[in-house]
């Protein structure tokens, strides 16, 4: 079934990644448990980005689709930042003593893609990448990302 969405929508290139909001139809309930957000895939097309986060039975959960033409060029960014608020530090803190520290002084990746939706509304998905693999992928992702611009 897999194989068949990636043919349908002609998958380029796809990264597990985080969504953590930004956009008005799908907020993201905040908790220590999903700090980060919701996991889900990062889809690259010719022509979009998709985000796909599944159920554990591998239905379709949540999806984003951001057409390439209508993101908002210069507001597109990619950056790191602290991986917890300072808030979240000092509870996982006290809850782990020192990893607790160690977890919220870790660093993460964060990408914000802008875009018009087919209401002319602007939203901004923001997709965070927490842990190695993530990171690199998302590095990668970018890059094809910017030549698709």
């Amino acid at each position: 079934k897999n194989d068949k969405i990636e043919e349908k929508e002609n998958i380029k290139f796809k990264i597990p990644i985080m969504y953590s909001g930004g956009h008005m139809l799908h907020p993201i309930a905040s908790s220590l448990s999903k700090q980060h957000g919701s996991a889900g895939e990062l889809h690259l097309t010719d022509d979009k980005v998709i985000f796909i986060q599944k159920s554990a039975f591998g239905k379709e959960k949540m999806r984003i689709e951001i057409p390439i033409k209508k993101i908002i060029n210069k507001e597109l960014r990619c950056d790191e930042a602290s991986a917890i608020n300072l808030q979240q530090t000092a509870g996982m803190t006290a809850a782990l003593g020192p990893w607790g520290l160690i977890a919220g002084m870790a660093k993460k990746i964060v990408l914000l893609i802008p875009f018009k939706d087919k209401k002319g509304m602007i939203q901004r998905p923001m997709f965070v990448a927490i842990n190695g693999s993530q990171k690199k992928g998302l590095k990668e992702f970018n890059h094809k990302l910017y030549e698709k611009l």
